[in-house]
């Protein structure tokens, strides 16, 4: 059994955050080549390793950083609906495409 998993509920969200926090920084480096497309999309692998790793709620911790870094990339300081179906969908690029 993964150490990790058998340990404190504390350190199972540590995990969750450090993997996003890794993320995030990887992201932050990659920024000058990606500028706002792509601004969800590398965190979903974070999540998935965090739940995968260390249960349900490293993966919810993992998501919830993801949702902050990511909206910070993605140059989002207002909502509008469109930005809510996009963060509702960890940034899919077609919530930004305008209806008219």
């Amino acid at each position: 059994m993964n150490p990790i998993v058998a340990g404190t509920l504390a350190g199972r969200i540590a995990t969750g955050l450090t993997l996003a926090g890794i993320t995030a920084l990887l992201r932050f480096a990659l920024q000058p080549w990606l500028g706002d497309h792509a601004s969800f999309l590398p965190f979903t692998v974070a999540i998935l390793l965090a739940s995968i790793w260390a249960g349900p709620a490293s993966g919810i911790a993992a998501a919830v950083l993801a949702l902050l870094a990511g909206t910070r990339f993605a140059n989002m300081h207002s909502f509008d609906p469109s930005d809510v179906v996009e963060v509702a969908t960890l940034g899919h690029d077609q919530a930004e495409v305008d209806v008219a």
